[in-house]
């Protein structure tokens, strides 16, 4: 488990990862490079890519996306 998680890391860290962070009690999605989850806690910190803001959520569910997916999303007038 341990040499999978290090696996993990260094594909993201030489090709990038992308995800989308779903709010499930608003429904708002957010998408960043990165993320730090605070398990003590159970909460979620990340910068929202399209805003630009620091965000904490409480409730969270993490996506990994596709590159291309990642920027047509970040890109896309689609935000609410």
């Amino acid at each position: 488990m341990f040499n999978r998680c290090i696996l993990i890391v260094l594909a993201c860290l030489m090709t990038g990862c992308y995800y989308r962070i779903t709010n499930p009690e608003s429904g708002r999605e957010y998408y960043s490079t990165d993320y730090k989850d605070y398990k003590e806690s159970g909460s979620i910190r990340f910068r929202d890519k399209r805003t630009g803001k620091l965000v904490t959520l409480n409730s969270w569910e993490v996506e990994k996306l596709p590159k291309e997916e990642y920027h047509a999303a970040i890109e896309g007038d689609d935000q609410p």
